[in-house]
């Protein structure tokens, strides 16, 4: 009873309410009773609908009466696959029905099982996923972007987006630290850790983030004073940030399953008391012995110290934590990453390719448990790929169709659709094949072929924390407020004509039109008012870069702002003096010292393109010569 009188009040508030499956609550969890059938209807009632009973799943009984396709049959049509029916009676007048179907063998029985309402939506069960009972695979019956937006009424409405910065995809890369100390058969007697970094670190001029597990790299463990010296030398790097990946490597997080045994905290199991054990893909497995407490102290904070300690330069922090195992943490775990001040990834897997044609196979961003975030790594990793690293092991290289697809669809029905960015997630081990390195470089070369703009992963996740606070707030003069959205610096608009209004907009730096869709450009200053016109702006705007930008400044006359540049960078602008010659002038943050000087001209419509070869925290400097 407490849920429906909480989501009737939520309803009263003026919050949309969407029901997938019907409501599905009709015994209480503290009395045992049913649910009051007052109560139940008082519920839908609010939603604008009524339940008038008269269900059957005997297909022969139900008939289509109207769909709207575009709504009702995204990954599948719904073509003698009729086979859920309740009466469900619109009260709201304006309720739309996209599935309507009536019994064969009863009169004046139209119900309306997918239905928009002024209060929310509903989809009866069996008409919005489909699952296969053999092979478990899902399909969507209902397109999710259509509904969603017909539902929550966002036709028109900004929404903050994580696949795009500054009109370009977002690419970030990050390792696990397993198999680091293994014996690379791509130069024997070599470990894989000291082949991904001279062959893949060294040579991809590329944001990585990278983890390491302390029982394999240290010397009291499983490694050794070689082991410590390559990681030493891989945080070293300027393109390298530093992840933590526990210290042991649990497996599962709620039973305190680990990977490496270590005398006085581990010890053996044995299937009678886990019977669990014997389903498991894990071949070796442990128990963490220490009080729950212990444990997750002993893998998180004590890991992130002696990464700290005696692994990172002193001018380097641990960034983020990511997840090892099953990837599903318990809240006090991230609760810990929190208090260190520190970020958290993995879990989530990925995929959009021939194996999984369907948008059911993308993960959500995070994974909220008990108040905590855990955020979601955006791609599958190799191991999954390789089948648990069993072969083909050149199978990393099929993620690439989950990047194309993810953007422009061709195995589904669907428009483009940028929907993740580009994630390359492995583990060290795939230094230890000649296959398994020859796909690494095969995805990284994809990603450079591709207009990404770079990032380290704790940059990608406080772009997903800028999604979960930000705000806005519809304007009475028909602006938008926009307000605590952090990193998450782009908003999107989905089929929308308009144009900024630069002149009267505050805190917008830009825009980029992207087939269907409308890419607006945010400051860093966490608060912007972005209006909009019929026309094409006449100011000097952003139009892409291939970095995060700080401290923007833009006219016709000059553009300055701060970034950080991998290797190459790539910055257009548009409305700049038609011909006109720029004086690029770049200084090293640091030393603030001059390291390139060029001039680039503008076209004759104003578009002025600056292309650039350097390294590190930067700034820019670009003036009107001519």
């Amino acid at each position: 009873q407490v849920y429906y009188r909480w989501a009737i009040d939520q309803i009263h508030k003026g919050r949309k309410f969407i029901l997938f499956d019907y409501n599905g609550f009709w015994v209480d969890s503290i009395s045992k009773k049913e649910v009051p059938q007052e109560l139940a209807m008082e519920f839908l009632h609010s939603l604008g609908l009524e339940d008038q009973g008269n269900s059957t799943n005997a297909p022969g009984l139900i008939q289509l009466v109207s769909k709207e396709s575009s709504v009702v049959e995204f990954e599948r049509t719904l073509d003698g696959e009729l086979e859920n029916y309740l009466k469900i009676v619109t009260l709201d007048p304006k309720a739309q029905a996209y599935l309507r179907l009536k019994r064969a063998d009863k009169k004046e029985s139209d119900s309306s099982v997918v239905v928009t309402t002024a209060q929310g939506a509903l989809a009866l069960q069996g008409y919005v996923l489909i699952i296969d009972p053999n092979s478990g695979k899902r399909r969507w019956r209902l397109n999710p972007f259509v509904f969603f937006e017909l539902a929550l009424d966002l036709k028109g409405r900004p929404r903050f987006d994580t696949t795009t910065l500054f009109g370009r995809r977002i690419f970030y890369s990050h390792i696990d630290g397993d198999g680091f100390i293994n014996i690379s058969q791509v130069k024997p007697t070599i470990m894989s850790g000291q082949i991904i970094f001279d062959e893949i670190l060294k040579k991809y001029s590329l944001p990585f983030t990278v983890s390491l597990i302390e029982a394999e790299v240290s010397p009291k463990y499983l490694g050794s004073p070689k082991a410590m010296d390559i990681a030493r030398d891989i945080f070293k790097l300027d393109n390298v940030e530093i992840g933590a990946h526990s210290f042991t490597h649990p497996l599962d997080w709620q039973r305190q399953w680990t990977a490496y045994p270590i005398k006085g905290y581990t010890r053996t199991i044995n299937l009678s008391e886990d019977p669990d054990m014997a389903e498991s893909r894990y071949a070796y497995v442990y128990i963490i012995k220490a009080p729950r407490s212990e444990f997750l102290k002993r893998e998180i904070d004590d890991e992130v110290g002696f990464l700290k300690q005696q692994l990172a330069p002193k001018d380097k922090k641990v960034a983020i934590y990511q997840w090892t195992g099953s990837c599903v943490p318990p809240a006090e775990g991230i609760a810990r990453t929190r208090d260190l001040g520190i970020r958290n990834i993995n879990g989530g897997d990925t995929r959009l390719d021939r194996s999984r044609p369907s948008y059911t196979s993308l993960a959500p961003l995070v994974r909220s448990i008990l108040g905590e975030v855990q955020i979601l790594a955006s791609s599958t990793n190799e191991n999954l790929y390789t089948n648990h690293w069993l072969g083909p092991f050149y199978g990393f290289r099929y993620v690439i169709e989950t990047y194309q697809q993810t953007e422009y669809p061709t195995l589904i029905d669907s428009v483009y659709r940028r929907v993740a960015p580009i994630n390359i997630y492995y583990h060290f081990y795939s230094g230890e094949k000649d296959l398994s390195l020859d796909a690494l470089k095969q995805v990284y070369d994809y990603a450079l072929t591709q207009p990404i703009i770079s990032v380290f992963t704790s940059e990608y996740a406080s772009v997903v924390e800028g999604f979960l606070s930000g705000q806005m707030d519809n304007l009475p003069d028909g602006g938008w407020h926009l307000k605590d959205y952090g990193n998450d610096r782009t908003v999107r608009f989905d089929r929308f004509n308009k144009f900024p209004d630069l002149q009267r907009s505050k805190g917008v730096l830009g825009f980029l039109r992207w087939k269907d869709y409308l890419y607006v450009h945010l400051d860093d200053h966490n608060e912007a008012v972005l209006y909009f016109q019929d026309s094409k702006s006449k100011e000097a705007y952003l139009e892409s870069a291939s970095s995060i930008l700080l401290e923007t400044k833009i006219s016709q006359e000059k553009i300055e702002f701060q970034t950080h540049v991998f290797a190459h960078g790539t910055y257009e602008f548009i409305n700049m003096s038609p011909g006109a010659i720029y004086e690029v002038t770049i200084y090293q943050t640091k030393a603030n010292t001059v390291v390139l000087k060029n001039d680039f001209q503008a076209d004759k419509e104003g578009h002025l393109k600056i292309e650039v070869d350097v390294k590190g925290k930067v700034l820019f400097r670009i003036n009107r010569k001519i």
